[in-house]
């Protein structure tokens, strides 16, 4: 059967060869349509109406291969760099049929943990998936409020999703796969306040659902493509908000908002605070363990939102430590 797979996944399973600013540590498949997806979220490039090669998600092509030719001779001690297998999946009829197939198959020539990212599923479909060895699941909401879900995802682009159904199959998953094991994702820059992004992250942190953070990539043919990215202010405290949510366990009431509902000021000792953006992991991809996703959402060239090493992240921490001043 037919999948893609992101260049830098084939790069790095040396099927064709080019430069990496930045070795993967996880190989990113994607569930192979001939067609457009069935969903029209408005950012994305493989929307029903986008006008974008569906050879393409975010910033990153994805070339078709056989799934048996792409894992020819492969072997985990071949790859040790590699943490995790991630499967996206594209929103059409027989997704889930596919996905089982891929799943099934990377199960027999690999003991990489495996992700998958998909539409919203039946408990049954869950189940099965767990049993296959599926380790952990995203359901992506995207949007930090249910108005800008429905207005960029649901009927106000004639999408097939729902936010409560979204909500429910998380929290669904959760009992499945059990907490840490669920993710879903949010992208800074769709019109959500600071305040309304750091409520939605409480809020998942709260049914057991971790969250990815992206930052908005405004791409030729989306029907967002004349928007513009995040400030990397405003998501650099988005990401260490996210840090203190999931990591520290930090609620509401430590966040202190400007009229705009930007974050003006965080309720714990400036030390502790410094100690954390000086170690540079807020500031990393997040998402799924041993997922990096280098330059997904940004040009090698920056700026960068979600750096894929803490090498990179360290030596950029004076940039970063400029663009929390207010934390200084």
């Amino acid at each position: 059967m037919k999948v893609r797979a992101s260049i830098g996944s084939v790069i790095k399973l040396k099927k064709t060869q080019g430069k990496l600013a930045a070795e993967p540590t996880t190989i990113y498949l994607m569930t192979y349509h001939r067609n457009k997806c069935n969903a029209n979220c408005a950012f994305c490039t493989q929307a029903h109406t986008s006008s974008t090669s569906n050879r393409v998600l975010s910033r990153v092509t994805w070339p078709e291969f056989e799934l048996e030719k792409l894992f020819e001779n492969y072997n985990d001690r071949d790859f040790e760099s590699l943490k995790r297998m991630c499967i996206q999946a594209v929103n059409y009829e027989n997704v889930f049929s596919d996905m089982l197939k891929i799943v099934r198959y990377l199960k027999k020539i690999s003991n990489l943990p495996i992700s998958i990212s998909i539409k919203p599923l039946t408990e049954n479909e869950m189940r099965i998936l767990f049993n296959e060895g599926v380790e952990k699941i995203c359901f992506p909401i995207d949007a930090a409020t249910e108005q800008l879900f429905i207005k960029l995802k649901g009927s106000g682009v004639n999408g097939p999703y729902n936010f409560e159904n979204h909500l429910k199959c998380l929290e669904t998953a959760v009992k499945i796969f059990g907490k840490e094991n669920v993710t879903t994702h949010l992208i800074i820059g769709l019109g959500e306040s600071e305040k309304k992004a750091v409520e939605f992250m409480i809020k998942m942190k709260r049914i057991g659902v971790n969250v990815g953070l992206f930052a908005l990539t405004p791409l030729k043919g989306t029907k967002l493509q004349n928007s513009k990215p995040p400030s990397k202010e405003a998501y650099r405290r988005l990401q260490l908000a996210r840090y203190l949510i999931f990591n520290e366990n930090i609620s509401l009431n430590y966040f202190l908002f400007d009229e705009k509902e930007r974050i003006k000021n965080i309720l714990i000792p400036t030390a502790e605070i410094k100690r954390i953006i000086r170690s540079s992991i807020p500031f990393l991809t997040s998402g799924c363990p041993g997922c990096n996703r280098p330059y997904y959402n940004e040009k090698v060239s920056g700026p960068i939102y979600n750096y894929p090493s803490i090498e990179l992240a360290k030596k950029d921490i004076e940039k970063i430590e400029m663009e929390l001043e207010v934390f200084k």
